[in-house]
């Protein structure tokens, strides 16, 4: 990974977050940097572990002109159907542009779902010290976050030291 550029986003909740938003670009790809050449469309996206891939709403493929590239099928709480599938440049905060397919299906909460297709390049992690919720994400992957390893340090650390009553030593007695 040497010659590999780091990237990276962060975004801070103000409280403990029910949904993991983030303002979001969606553009055709047209080759090169992608978004800074195309015509972009700001959007509320959310990030969704639960989702396989990049989803948009109609509105966004027709405010886009987007056209399918195929069709697949599409598995979700409500059943399966099929679905269309567009190539498009997504833009995440911090200068983060991915090339990837979505789907177009019916999204109420946002306009973009990012899915485990964007989440497994990199590495991805959400906190919520002091009752703030904090979403983190780079590429590529670069180390193994490990909260079980973490815990039994940090429990090591903390666990008090085991009472150990003195003992004299035994005196010797003559046979």
């Amino acid at each position: 990974m040497p010659n590999q550029q780091f990237r990276a986003l962060s975004s801070y909740g103000n409280g403990l977050l029910r949904a993991l938003e983030v303002d979001v670009d969606i553009a055709a790809p047209v080759g090169g940097p992608g978004i800074a050449q195309a015509k972009a469309r700001r959007c509320k996206g959310i990030w969704d572990t639960g989702a396989t891939g990049v989803v948009v709403t109609q509105a966004v493929v027709d405010d886009l002109g987007l056209q399918p590239v195929g069709m697949t099928q599409s598995h979700t709480a409500n059943g399966t159907t099929t679905v269309p599938v567009y190539y498009v440049s997504l833009g995440l905060p911090n200068t983060l542009l991915l090339d990837v397919e979505a789907t177009c299906q019916n999204v109420v909460s946002c306009d973009v779902l990012i899915g485990m297709e964007v989440i497994n390049q990199g590495d991805f992690s959400v906190t919520n010290v002091g009752g703030k919720t904090i979403l983190t994400f780079r590429i590529p992957s670069c180390e193994t976050i490990d909260y079980v390893k973490d815990a039994q340090r940090q429990n090591k650390r903390a666990a008090p030291t085991a009472y150990k009553p003195h003992r004299s030593p035994k005196a010797k007695h003559p046979h």
